[in-house]
């Protein structure tokens, strides 16, 4: 995105050099220029799963073996 930013490369170029479709390049683009790198990371990263096993299970699996 930021090749496109600067004039070095189309976003139609941009999109299928990523595989995917114009108008999802479009969407990408304008959240990277409105919050920069940071808008390109996904919004759960560092966030705990919500189908991780429970602690207790976790611990008591680790006392069987």
């Amino acid at each position: 995105m930021e090749m496109v930013k600067r004039g070095l490369k189309t976003l139609r170029a941009a999109s299928r050099e990523l595989g995917i479709s114009y108008s999802q390049a479009k969407r990408i683009y304008q959240r990277y220029v409105t919050g920069g790198d940071q808008a390109l990371v996904h919004g759960n990263k560092g966030r705990p799963s919500n189908n991780r096993t429970d602690e207790g299970i976790v611990k008591k699996a680790g006392e069987l073996l």
